[in-house]
């Protein structure tokens, strides 16, 4: 009778466990490699799997399809299988981009705009906002150099404003496309 006892106590610890984990939210995970997108569905869209730093999919909308008027398509979406790793990422963004002294040009909770890194022939200016397990990624301005001596430079800040009102639409949008 004492062993009974023993297990079913045992087993309730175990369950109690359980259910803390699970209350805890730690467990969510999103399966990254079992991903695709439907091309009939989503045509346009695509993802790939990129490793540098953490292990994530890149999706973006096709470049050369790009009109400049849908902002969801002129973002880079970087999903992850975990929120943990995202906002490993995220950091790892943010703290290159001050060891490059490139400087944060803006910053808030769970966003900020900096030049981008080990650009050589243009100067891009982006933003990085981390929700959930997705950083959305968005170039704000950008000037080009030729090797004839010509510049030309787009004003992207809209993007800005769209991000920081919709991000959690952008976020579930891509999360969709996995659907």
């Amino acid at each position: 009778m004492r062993t009974k006892e023993r297990l079913i106590r045992y087993t309730a610890f175990v369950l109690l466990i359980f259910v803390l984990f699970g209350l805890s939210g730690c467990g969510k995970t999103y399966p990254i490699h079992d991903y695709a997108i439907d091309q009939d569905k989503h045509p346009g869209w695509y993802v790939c799997e990129e490793s540098d730093f953490v292990e994530h999919l890149d999706v973006h909308y096709s470049y050369n399809l790009r009109s400049g008027q849908d902002p969801i398509e002129n973002a880079t979406y970087l999903v992850f299988d975990s929120s943990a790793s995202a906002r490993s990422y995220f950091n790892n963004c943010l703290d290159e981009c001050k060891e490059e002294g490139t400087g944060i040009k803006e910053r808030g909770l769970s966003w900020f705009i900096a030049k981008v890194p080990h650009t050589y022939d243009c100067d891009i200016t982006g933003m990085y906002y981390l929700d959930k397990n997705v950083v959305i990624y968005a170039e704000v301005y950008i000037t080009t150099y030729s090797t004839l001596g010509d510049t030309s430079s787009k004003d992207k800040s809209d993007m800005k404003k769209y991000i920081l009102k919709n991000h959690s639409e952008m976020r579930e949008f891509v999360m969709e496309l996995f659907s």
